[in-house]
């Protein structure tokens, strides 16, 4: 692979990339489009760890998102001075050189837009709605009957459905949904969002060996939207690894380790912020993972919270430093198509890194809320999508029955058209209506969801 191509600003479908203006890059472009869009706006109201939490601290997957593309933003940059360093001679567009267009904040722009949407796919309720959309399709009498003549890949599809595919979706389909393309984001921001550039009949199921299987490990995209991936993958030459699988864009792996770094160290700072994890705990991990010539400037007259934030900041600063230094080292080895695991678990602190994860998980994601809330969410999404399916396979199949239906009419008069089809005219393809019911679903906010739910089994009525 060659980073001219992997750094292409082609807005697919276009045939032809736009002029490059330095004042404003196209990657600047994709950044503005992401913040202002609506799929991501409702990230303010989505699970990060403490589904519909009361505390106005903990973080909810559109701050989570914010501060990785911040993290992701220097790393870019970072990472951006060895790429130019070492490629910067090669020819880009226009008979100029990667160097005369680009500069390393070119290359933290590109990751830092893709850090802003890594998150954009996932559903309510956090990972545990990605489990429950998979386990409404395993076990409802609705899901079996439509699902009766799907393709073993469409079946694949929802049995492994993932919120990095639907991300995938939103971007390239979804959102601003009457224009061909999307968001028409650039390839090498696509690329750099893409972690798991992979059909979800692809996947590798022997994960014993995650250096080989990362890429592989769940889907990146729906049978539905192969040909926008195919046609991204082609316009960066990405290398493939199968029939339905491609090697990572080099950047997708700085993307990743901003997300790991932000979930290891700043989960562990909430867990500390909702008095799961005493400050003495805190203090001591964090100078295992720092050690004390990092936090040599901490000072005594600080609180305890202002003492976290400013170790949490070390934190993250050191281990930016060490997955740059493990990208670079092994920036060739990416170029030429070979798997390597994720940055975050290379760096020479991860063991230190991961005993933050191991706390953070035994101490704070089984609080008897998070659990209680996360079995709900089984419950509120399986509720609805067996409502909502319903509806809109209704409309296709009109029963003749009088009266059948009337329950499923209204119903789908909730749907916005888009999650319908044009002129509210479902889909002739089971698969492909199913498709959009969960899009509806799996985008609803926490709060939308539960309060939907509610109405719809007349638990609660609008006034």
């Amino acid at each position: 692979m060659e980073w001219p191509k992997l750094l292409s600003h082609l807005r697919l479908p276009d045939s032809k990339p736009g002029s490059y203006d330095q004042s404003r890059p196209p990657w600047q472009v994709d950044y503005d489009r992401l913040i202002f869009c609506s799929a991501f706006r409702r990230l303010q109201d989505k699970t990060q760890v403490h589904p519909l939490s009361a505390s106005d601290y903990v973080r909810t997957r559109l701050t989570h998102s914010l501060e990785v593309s911040s993290v992701a933003r220097t790393i870019g940059t970072r990472a951006g001075a060895h790429i130019l360093l070492k490629h910067g001679k090669e020819p880009y567009q226009d008979k100029k050189i990667l160097e005369q267009i680009l500069t390393p904040s070119d290359i933290g722009m590109i990751v830092s837009a893709a850090a802003l949407a890594h998150d954009i796919g996932n559903p309510p309720f956090g990972h545990s709605g990605e489990d429950a959309i998979r386990h409404w399709f395993a076990a409802s009498k609705v899901a079996e009957r439509i699902g009766e003549s799907f393709t073993l890949k469409q079946r694949a599809d929802i049995e492994k459905w993932d919120g990095n595919a639907a991300g995938f979706r939103i971007l390239s389909r979804l959102q601003f949904y009457r224009n061909n393309g999307g968001m028409k984001l650039t390839a090498a921001c696509l690329g750099a969002y893409m972690k798991y550039p992979t059909a979800s009949n692809g996947t590798i199921a022997d994960k014993s060996e995650p250096s080989q299987g990362i890429a592989g490990k769940k889907p990146g995209f729906f049978e539905s939207d192969r040909p926008q991936w195919v046609a991204v993958a082609k316009e960066l030459g990405l290398v493939k690894d199968g029939p339905d699988r491609w090697c990572r864009h080099p950047l997708a792996y700085l993307t990743e380790a901003a997300d790991d770094i932000c979930n290891q160290i700043i989960d562990f700072e909430d867990g500390y912020r909702l008095g799961r994890i005493p400050y003495i705990d805190v203090e001591s991990m964090f100078h295992e993972l720092v050690g004390s010539e990092g936090l040599k400037n901490l000072r005594d007259h600080l609180s305890k919270s202002e003492k976290v934030a400013y170790m949490r900041a070390k934190a993250i600063g050191m281990m930016i430093d060490e997955a740059v230094e493990v990208f670079a080292e092994h920036q060739e080895h990416l170029l030429a198509g070979k798997p390597l695991g994720e940055l975050a678990s290379l760096c020479r602190s991860a063991g230190k890194l991961g005993a933050l994860k191991t706390r953070t998980k035994s101490d704070v994601f089984s609080m008897q809320n998070v659990l209680q809330i996360e079995a709900a969410g089984f419950e509120i999404i399986g509720g609805l999508l067996d409502v909502i399916v319903t509806a809109i396979d209704g409309a296709a199949r009109p029963s003749k029955k009088p009266g059948k239906d009337l329950f499923g009419k209204k119903v789908l008069k909730l749907i916005p058209e888009e999650f319908v089809g044009p002129d509210r005219k479902p889909d002739p393809s089971p698969y492909e209506r199913l498709l959009l019911a969960i899009d509806f679903v799996s985008g609803m906010t926490d709060s939308f969801a539960l309060d939907l739910f509610r109405k719809l089994r007349g638990v609660t009525i609008p006034r």
